[in-house]
């Protein structure tokens, strides 16, 4: 459990770990996190990624935009980055 700012684009809603704030970010919003990129990708969990160009929320998309591809805790990937859906076998 932790502290999640929350992300809204269009009908699409998901939360991140990324600065501990209760933040609500929308398109054309400035993240408050301070990451090495200003233009990245953040695989939710919920499916898909919110794209973030020159700091601002411009998309949640299947596929992510930018080569920078981060998780909802701010890890980063060299390439993209896909959550396990499986569940997991005992």
């Amino acid at each position: 459990m932790g502290v999640y700012d929350t992300i809204i684009v269009g009908d699409r809603e998901g939360q991140v770990k990324l600065s501990d704030d209760f933040a609500t970010y929308r398109v054309g919003d400035t993240p408050a996190w301070f990451l090495p990129f200003s233009s990245y990708s953040i695989a939710m969990r919920e499916g898909g990624f919110v794209n973030v160009t020159e700091n601002h929320i411009v998309s949640w998309t299947d596929a992510p935009e930018h080569a920078a591809v981060i998780d909802k805790y701010g890890g980063s990937f060299g390439g993209p980055y896909l959550f396990n859906t499986e569940p997991s076998r005992g």
